[in-house]
């Protein structure tokens, strides 16, 4: 599943839906390289369980890629709670997008390019 850009401004009368959940839970199987049920129908229920991978994934890789945020997750049962997720999972994909970018410009640091006659163009 591709990456699908987060809700963040969810509003008590906001119910969640199993669209909700799939890009929830998409999202994160996309920045954690994980495989969390991102199949919801209309007829699933979300488990508590669900929710705790959920936020155990976010977790996890944010204590890996160094990230941290002012975000409090909780199990997925309030507006607040999804806000929070949500803004925590973008968060983190931004800071790991950075991450990747500051690796891959790393090659580019240093000595510069070799251009010949022993000179490189910095």
């Amino acid at each position: 599943m591709a990456w699908i850009t987060p809700k963040t401004d969810w509003l008590e009368t906001d119910r969640c839906t199993y669209e909700d959940m799939n890009r929830i839970a998409g999202n994160v199987n996309e920045i954690c390289s994980i495989s969390l049920k991102a199949n919801y129908t209309q007829d699933d229920v979300v488990t508590l369980t669900e929710c705790q991978n959920i936020i155990i994934a976010l977790e996890t890789m944010a204590e890996l890629a160094g990230y941290t945020s002012d975000e409090t997750l909780t199990e997925l049962v309030t507006a607040d709670s999804y806000n929070a997720v949500e803004s925590f999972t973008l968060g983190l994909k931004t800071w790991i997008d950075l991450l990747l970018r500051q690796t891959s410009a790393a090659i580019y640091s240093g000595d510069g390019f070799y251009v010949g006659e022993d000179k490189y163009l910095r």
